[in-house]
């Protein structure tokens, strides 16, 4: 009988015998030689999901971010604590500083919502995230276990063999309560990875956007940048001079530069009557510098309204007319009041003597100068 096939195939019978050698199965018998396969797959990803679940790595994340306005911002943070069930491990809110810094739990799905809220109240000045393979850090401890726990045992075979009144026995049994120390800290290690493992650790620093008020603390602590505007009106005592009017008004540019109340002005002022006569004095321009106090027992300048105030001013006037152009220095004490403070604008009046500091001028050019004032903080 002729063979089917190629020369050299193998015959059925043969087949069957290969299967049957090979898996311990006949044809036949495919269902129990699908079951086989399955039960090698089933065996193989369980091991490659054992060896992946070996690898546990945990994100830590630190965010520093610059806000606006920190209490607003803390209290977004605290929202966001109830909102991602966060715990807190420390807290420290400063309000002098105006910083605020946390070190919160948080679990690793909620990890990335919390980092994208805290990043959208102010500008992110830093952001890190790191992740930490705490199977392996606890391997390394257990070797180190394993290590103590045979030195253990060694130390306390030879105090069992030693005599408690032989020279060396006091020194064993020291050496074995050190290693039960380490062992109680490596353990405690242990104890903290686990349950770093299930959390992970969120370390959020704000703070406050570097602008400059009168309650503000930085390293030039005194300096601010306070530029304002104030009217001015002067009243010359000496009637009998023909070449000034009695009363003149104007206005002055006035910048404050300390939270102390220093400060430097210029400002031009006019006659408050209509007609001139030949020789008047028809503009006063007075530029000066000045430094206020307020009173130890009135406030210290903290009130909202009404904080008193006494201070100085040092400067001089330049008087002009269509014939002439004098300059005399002046000095000027005066007694204030803040009307309205914040932290952002003072609006205050001022009543001040001028003296003239020139003995030509002492009895002709000194009077009564009334302010009005606001400066605003930029």
């Amino acid at each position: 009988m002729k063979k089917n096939g190629l020369p050299g195939a193998v015959p059925q019978t043969d087949l069957k015998w290969f299967f049957a050698e090979v898996f311990g199965i006949i044809p036949m018998r495919r269902s129990l030689y699908m079951k086989k396969i399955w039960i090698c797959v089933i065996i193989f990803v369980t091991a490659m999901a054992a060896q992946a679940q070996e690898i546990s790595l945990k994100k830590n994340a630190t965010v520093y971010v610059t806000v606006n306005n920190t209490a607003a911002a803390n209290n977004a943070v605290e929202k966001m604590i109830d909102t991602y069930e966060m715990i807190i491990n420390t807290a420290n809110v400063n309000n002098s500083t105006k910083i605020c810094e946390y070190e919160l739990f948080v679990t690793d799905n909620q990890l990335s919502k919390a980092v994208s809220e805290i990043e959208k109240l102010g500008q992110v000045e830093l952001k890190e995230i790191n992740s930490f393979n705490y199977s392996e850090s606890i391997k390394s401890i257990n070797y180190d276990l394993e290590y103590l726990q045979s030195q253990k045992e060694i130390y306390g075979n030879e105090i069992s063999s030693t005599g408690k009144n032989e020279s060396y026995y006091t020194e064993l049994f020291k050496r074995e309560r050190e290693i039960d120390n380490q062992i109680y800290e490596k353990n405690k290690e242990i104890a903290d990875l686990n349950n770093q493992s299930n959390l992970s650790i969120l370390k959020v620093r704000l703070s406050e956007r570097e602008i400059q008020d009168l309650d503000s603390y930085d390293s030039f602590s005194g300096f601010i940048n306070m530029p304002g505007v104030e009217t001015k009106y002067f009243h010359f005592e000496n009637d009998n001079d023909t070449t000034l009017n009695d009363n003149y008004f104007g206005g002055s540019l006035r910048y404050m530069f300390t939270k102390g109340r220093s400060y430097f002005l210029i400002g031009v002022m006019k006659p408050l009557s209509g007609s001139q006569s030949a020789g008047t004095v028809n503009d006063i321009v007075s530029y000066g510098i000045g430094k206020d106090f307020y009173p130890r027992y009135f406030g210290q300048g903290k009130n909202t309204f009404f904080n008193p105030f006494s201070g100085f001013e040092i400067g001089g006037m330049i008087l002009t007319s269509e014939d002439a152009i004098e300059h005399m220095y002046t000095v000027e004490p005066h007694l204030g009041l803040e009307i309205f403070k914040n932290k952002y604008v003072i609006f205050d009046m001022r009543i001040g003597y001028v003296f003239p500091l020139d003995e030509n001028y002492i009895k002709s050019r000194r009077g009564f100068s009334n302010n009005f004032s606001l400066n605003i903080v930029f």
